[in-house]
C-alpha cells in the first residue's frame, strides 16, 4: 500500500472494509465522557419519533370520529378493543385535545433533544480534542516522521468534530431508529387490520420495500466512499499547501514566489473543489434514489386502502387510509436513515480512521512492569552493542555500537550528516528503543526505568526549544509543573537570567510575557540562556545538547561557553554540534567520531588532530557550509493579533559584552 504525497489516506485498488467492531468499542468510549446528557438525548429522540407516529394516528382517528357521527351506534365497530382504540379518545374533540397536547410536546421535546445534544456533544468533542493532543505528545518518532504537521493538526481540530458524531450516532441511532421502524410497522398493520384483511401480497410489497432500500442504498456506497476518501485527501494536501505558504510569507515575497505558490496552492484548491462535488453530485443521486422507494410505497398503499374502503362501505375506513398514508413514510423513514447513516459511515471512514489511528497507535517506548531507579548522582552512559535501523530502511544506522561517555565528562558526538548522532540522543533521551543491545546510565538499563523518572534526570535541550505565549513562570513551569517562584529564581541568579528579567519588570519579574514567535523576539543566546536555565530547574544528572551553537555570533558564542562550562559542571552532558573548531574544541572534554555506523574513533580534539581522520577532515574542511545542518523548519508566523512589546534582548552578567537591550515588560494595553 502506497504512502500518498503530501498526507492523506494510502492508495489503494480495493478499499479495506469497515471495521465496525472497533467503531462501536470507541463509540461506547466516547459517549462515556457524557453519558447522562447522551442517554437523555437519545432517550429524547425515541420519544420524539413516537410522538410523531402518534399524531398520524390522531389524524386518522378524527377523520374516522367524523365520517361516523351521527350514525347509530355500532355501525362502525370494525378494530374496536385492539392497540389503537385503547391509545385513542372516543370523542373527536378529546382526541383533537390530545393531538394539540402532542404538537406542544412534540415541539418542547424536540427542542430538549438538541439542547441535550448539543450539550453531550460538546463534552465529548473537548475530550475526545484533548485525548488526541495529549496522544499526539506521547507518540514518538515514528509517528510524527510520518505524518506532517499539517495533517495532524487538520485532524485535532476538523476530523475528530465529524468522528465524534460518528462514534456518538453508532451508538444511539440504531437504537432509536429501530424503535421507531418497529413502532411505525405495528400502526401500519393495526390500520390497515381495520379495513380488512390484508391481502398476503401487499405485507410482501411492505417487506420488499423495507428490503429494497438497504439493497438500493448499498449499491452506491462503495462509490461514495471511494469518492469522500479522495475529498479527505485532497482537504489534507490543499491546507499543507497553505502551510507551506503561510510558514514563511516574508520569504516568499523576497524570493518572488508568490507566482509559483499561488499556483502551487490553487491547483491544490482546485483539485480539493472538484472532490467536493463530485462526491456531493453521488451522494445526491443515491439520496434520491432511497427516497423514491417510500414515495411509491405511500402511493401503492394509499390506492389499496382507498380500494378497500370503497369496498368495505364502513365510513371509518377513511381515517385508516389517512393513517396508512401517513404511517407508511414514518416506518421507512427510520429505516432509510439507518442505511444513510451506515452508508456515511464509509464515507466518513478516512477522517475517522485517522482520529482512531492516533489513539490507537502504540508509543515507541513504554514504562516497564517493574521499574528500577536511576542511580544517584553523574553517572556514565553506556551503549552496550546498540543496533538501530529506521523503519523502510534495510541499512542499520547504529550498527552494535559500544561506548562509554564517561560520567561528569561532556563529550560531543561528531560525525557526517545521517550518520546517527541524533539517533544516539534519541537513544539516551529514551525517545526510541535500540533494535538490540542496551543503552544504560551506570548499571541500569533505561528500558527497566520509567519514563517520568527518566525524564526528570535526562533532559535536552533541543537546536529549537519550545517555548509558548504565556509568561517566563508557565514556560520554567513546562519543565517542571509544581516549580515554585523560589525554585525558578534559584536557577535563574545561578545562570544570570534573574537581573535580566527584573530589569524588564522589577515588580513581578516571573509574570513577563514572552511572544508567540520566540525566534522574532529572542536573539539565539537569549533561547540558550532561557532553556538551559529550564533545563537545569529539574536538576538533571545528564544534559543533552543539540546544536547550541547554531545562530550565534562569535561574541556571543564565547559567553556561551563559559556559561555551559560553569553551569554543566559535574554533569554528564552529551553535545551535537557542527561548529567544531569554534565550540566543540572548547567545550568538550571528549570527541566520539561516528562513521559507517560505529564509533570508530574517539579522543580530545587535539589528540584527534594529530591523525588523518574524519573529525580533522571535518574541521579542515574548506566549504565548511557544505557540512552545515540543514536548513531549519521555518519560524510560525507571527499572528495579527500578537500582543505589543515582547521580549527583546537578555544581558546577563556573563555576556555583558554583546549589545543586547534589556526586554521589556508585556504591555497589557493594545495599541490603538
Amino acid at each position: 500500500m502506497e504512502k500518498k504525497k503530501g498526507g492523506g489516506p494510502p492508495r489503494s485498488e480495493e478499499l479495506p472494509p469497515v471495521p465496525y467492531g472497533k467503531l462501536f468499542r470507541w463509540g461506547w468510549i466516547v459517549v462515556r465522557g457524557a453519558f447522562f446528557a447522551f442517554a437523555v438525548s437519545t432517550l429524547l429522540g425515541i420519544v420524539n419519533l413516537l410522538i410523531q407516529q402518534l399524531q398520524a394516528q390522531l389524524v386518522g382517528a378524527i377523520v374516522s370520529r367524523l365520517q361516523t357521527a351521527g350514525m347509530p351506534e355500532g355501525a362502525a365497530k370494525r378494530g374496536e378493543g385492539d392497540l389503537l382504540s385503547a391509545l385513542i379518545p372516543a370523542q373527536p374533540t378529546h382526541a383533537f385535545g390530545f393531538l394539540a397536547a402532542l404538537t406542544v410536546g412534540g415541539v418542547l421535546t424536540i427542542l430538549a433533544e438538541r439542547a441535550t445534544t448539543t450539550w453531550s456533544d460538546t463534552l465529548m468533542l473537548a475530550r475526545l480534542q484533548r485525548k488526541l493532543h495529549d496522544r499526539l505528545l506521547e507518540l514518538g518518532p515514528s509517528y510524527h516522521s510520518e505524518h506532517a504537521s499539517g495533517e495532524t493538526t487538520a485532524i485535532v481540530w476538523r476530523y475528530a468534530n465529524g468522528a465524534q458524531m460518528l462514534l456518538r450516532d453508532l451508538v444511539s441511532f440504531p437504537v432509536v431508529r429501530g424503535i421507531g421502524l418497529a413502532t411505525a410497522v405495528v400502526l401500519i398493520f393495526q390500520n390497515l387490520a381495520r379495513l380488512g384483511d390484508t391481502p398476503l401480497v401487499f405485507k410482501l410489497v411492505l417487506l420488499a420495500g423495507v428490503l429494497a432500500t438497504p439493497i438500493i442504498s448499498a449499491r452506491g456506497a462503495k462509490g461514495l466512499r471511494a469518492a469522500f476518501q479522495k475529498v479527505r485527501a485532497s482537504d489534507v494536501a490543499a491546507n499543507e499547501e497553505l502551510q507551506n505558504s503561510l510558514a514563511a510569507p516574508l520569504e516568499v515575497q523576497l524570493m518572488g514566489a508568490i507566482p509559483q505558490r499561488s499556483k502551487a496552492f490553487g491547483d491544490r484548491a482546485l483539485a480539493h473543489a472538484r472532490n467536493r462535488l463530485r462526491a456531493s453530485m453521488k451522494n445526491d443521486l443515491a439520496g434520491q434514489a432511497r427516497s423514491s422507494i417510500p414515495r411509491l410505497l405511500q402511493l401503492g398503499f394509499l390506492g389499496y386502502g382507498i380500494m378497500l374502503a370503497t369496498q368495505s362501505g364502513d365510513p371509518a375506513a377513511a381515517g385508516a387510509v389517512v393513517a396508512v398514508h401517513a404511517l407508511v413514510p414514518l416506518a421507512l423513514q427510520p429505516l432509510q436513515d439507518l442505511v444513510m447513516f451506515f452508508n456515511s459511515i464509509g464515507m466518513a471512514w478516512p477522517e475517522c480512521e485517522s482520529v482512531i489511528e492516533i489513539l490507537e497507535r502504540p508509543t515507541d517506548v513504554s514504562d516497564p512492569a517493574d521499574p528500577k531507579p536511576l542511580p544517584a548522582g553523574s553517572s556514565p552512559i553506556v551503549l552496550d552493542d546498540v543496533v538501530f535501523t529506521y523503519p523502510g530502511r534495510a541499512k542499520p544506522v547504529l550498527d552494535h555500537v559500544s561506548f562509554t561517555f564517561d560520567a561528569g565528562k561532556c563529550f560531543a558526538i561528531v560525525g557526517a550528516s545521517g550518520s546517527g548522532k541524533s539517533t544516539i540522543m534519541s537513544l539516551v533521551a529514551r525517545l526510541s528503543d535500540p533494535a538490540s543491545g542496551r543503552v544504560r546510565i551506570g548499571a541500569t538499563d533505561l528500558k527497566s526505568v520509567r519514563l517520568a523518572d527518566l525524564r526528570k534526570k535526562v533532559v535536552r535541550v533541543a537546536q529549537f526549544p519550545l517555548f509558548v505565549a504565556d509568561t517566563v513562570r508557565a514556560n520554567f513551569q513546562l519543565a517542571k509543573a509544581d516549580a515554585t517562584d523560589e525554585e525558578i529564581e534559584e536557577v535563574a541568579r545561578a545562570t544570570g537570567l534573574w537581573d535580566v528579567l527584573t530589569s524588564a519588570s522589577p515588580s513581578a519579574p516571573l509574570d513577563t510575557l514572552l511572544p508567540r514567535d520566540v525566534a522574532q523576539g529572542l536573539s539565539g543566546g537569549q533561547r540558550r540562556l532561557l532553556a538551559v536555565s529550564r533545563a537545569l530547574l529539574l536538576k538533571p544528572s545528564v544534559l543533552l545538547l543539540d546544536e547550541p551553537s547554531a545562530g550565534l555570533d562569535n561574541i556571543t558564542l564565547q559567553k556561551l561557553i563559559r556559561f555551559l562550562k560553569t553551569q554543566t559542571e559535574g554533569l554528564t552532558v552529551l553535545v551535537i554540534d557542527h561548529d567544531l573548531e569554534g565550540f566543540v574544541a572548547k567545550i568538550a572534554d571528549g570527541i566520539a567520531i561516528l562513521e559507517d555506523g560505529k564509533i570508530a574513533l574517539s579522543g580530545t580534539h587535539d589528540e584527534l588532530m594529530k591523525s588523518d581522520n574524519l573529525y580533522k577532515r571535518l574541521v579542515e574542511a574548506p566549504n565548511k557550509e557544505a557540512l552545515a545542518p540543514p536548513p531549519a523548519a521555518a519560524p510560525i508566523p507571527k499572528p495579527a493579533s500578537m500582543l505589543e512589546g515582547m521580549m527583546t534582548e537578555i544581558d546577563p552578567p556573563m555576556m555583558d559584552e554583546v549589545d543586547m537591550p534589556p526586554m521589556k515588560k508585556e504591555k497589557k494595553e493594545k495599541k490603538g
